[in-house]
């Protein structure tokens, strides 16, 4: 930080590398009426070492009298940016690492699902109809498909045990009655 007046810090608490206050920081005056709102410079040498600064104007009686200057070695800023960009990309390849084997879990178990209601399909269009080994599954909607199409083999298996009996009851009584 530092305050200058006429171009000179009267206060600053920039140091060199021998802890001596620097009295030297650059400032550019000429285009100061246009930059009432301070403005940013990424590239102000001081003593040999680059800052990220920022000018601010002092005014007293509505008039510049000089300058604010808040700084920032540019190296430990391009330092502290890096290191937040490494950790958000960390951060970001790790959600995605984990999205992608949670996605993988669940689309197995989907998979392993929907394999189940395939074979209990496959054995009805085969004309098994005892139920199917019933698989478990995460998703409620596959849960009860499998249920439905387990009681559906049921049904029908009871329908054709009906069918059965009254066929054979139609043919015991035909017998009878051709006797």
């Amino acid at each position: 930080m530092a305050i200058i007046i006429e171009g000179t810090p009267s206060a600053t608490s920039i140091k060199n590398t021998n802890d001596y206050r620097i009295r030297e920081i650059p400032c550019d005056y000429a285009d100061v009426d246009k930059r009432n709102n301070g403005y940013f410079d990424p590239e102000v040498e001081i003593d040999g070492n680059i800052y990220c600064g920022y000018y601010m104007p002092l005014y007293y009686d509505n008039e510049i009298i000089g300058m604010t200057f808040a700084g920032q070695l540019k190296e430990t800023v391009t330092g502290a940016a890096n290191s937040i960009i490494y950790t958000f990309v960390t951060i970001a390849l790790i959600v995605v690492v984990v999205f992608s084997l949670v996605a993988l879990f669940v689309g197995k178990r989907l998979i392993d699902s929907v394999r189940a209601v395939g074979v209990s399909v496959n054995a009805l269009a085969q004309g098994n109809l005892s139920r199917q080994k019933t698989k478990k599954s995460v998703i409620r909607e596959m849960i009860q498909l499998l249920n439905e199409t387990g009681q559906m083999q049921e049904n029908l298996s009871d329908v054709i045990g009906q069918v059965k009996d009254v066929s054979c009851r139609l043919v015991n009584d035909v017998e009878e009655v051709t006797v």
